[in-house]
């Protein structure tokens, strides 16, 4: 995990935003910790499974 989230001690996030896109069986959310954001999408099958997810960092 410390790969992928570095010196982030706690998964104690902010929501700012989600939307799901219906025609796409989409899933992105923008959250903030301290002061780092990301955006995260999945996309589901049909049966409700991740398929494929992307997730972008920054300050």
């Amino acid at each position: 995990m410390a790969e992928a989230y570095g010196d982030i001690k706690s998964a104690d996030l902010k929501i700012l935003n989600w939307s799901w896109d219906d025609t796409i069986a989409r899933l992105t959310v923008w959250w903030q910790l301290g002061d780092s954001r990301a955006s995260e999408f999945m996309d589901f099958d049909g049966a409700g499974r991740v398929v494929r997810s992307e997730a972008f960092y920054g300050k």
